[in-house]
C-alpha cells in the first residue's frame, strides 16, 4: 500500500486527480499502510490512519472552495496497529481502535483548528477493529 490519499474532482464529466497526499515522508514501506478516513461532522477537516511503525493519525484542513487538503498535524498514537476511528456525534471527541493493542484511545478534537490532543483515556477491549456510534 502506498499510504496516500488522492483528491479527485470532475472535469467535463470526468475524474482527475486535482491532489495526492502521502501519508508520511518515510519511503520505506515498513511505514505504510492505510487504516481509514473519516471526515469531521462540519466536513472541514479529514482524518487518515497511517499503520505500521509509523502508527499515527494525521489531520487535515479541507479547503471548502477547492476541496484541497493541507496538512493540520501528525498524532502518534503510540501502539500497535491503528485500525479504525470514528467521531463522537458533538464532534468533540476522535475515538480510535488499536487492535493489536487491545485499546481504544480518545482524543479530544479543537473543532476550529481540527488539532488533536491525548486525553490520556484508554478501554483496554480485546482485538478492537472498529469504532461506531449508534444515533439516539
Amino acid at each position: 500500500m502506498g499510504a496516500q490519499i488522492i483528491v479527485l474532482k470532475k472535469v467535463n464529466g470526468k475524474y482527475e486527480t486535482a491532489q495526492q497526499e502521502n501519508l508520511t515522508d518515510q519511503m520505506d514501506a515498513s511505514f505504510k499502510r492505510g487504516a481509514g478516513l473519516i471526515f469531521s461532522p462540519d466536513q472541514h477537516f479529514l482524518y487518515a490512519g497511517n499503520r505500521r511503525k509509523s502508527n499515527e493519525i494525521v489531520a487535515y484542513a479541507v479547503n471548502q472552495e477547492t476541496g484541497r487538503l493541507a496538512l493540520v498535524d501528525r498524532y502518534a498514537i503510540g501502539v500497535m496497529k491503528t485500525r479504525a476511528f470514528a467521531i463522537d456525534a458533538s464532534g468533540h471527541y476522535l475515538i480510535v481502535a488499536n487492535v493489536f493493542s487491545n485499546t481504544i484511545s480518545q482524543f479530544k478534537r479543537d473543532l476550529n483548528t481540527g488539532k488533536l490532543t491525548p486525553t490520556q483515556i484508554a478501554l483496554q477491549r480485546g482485538l478492537p477493529t472498529d469504532i461506531k456510534f449508534i444515533p439516539k
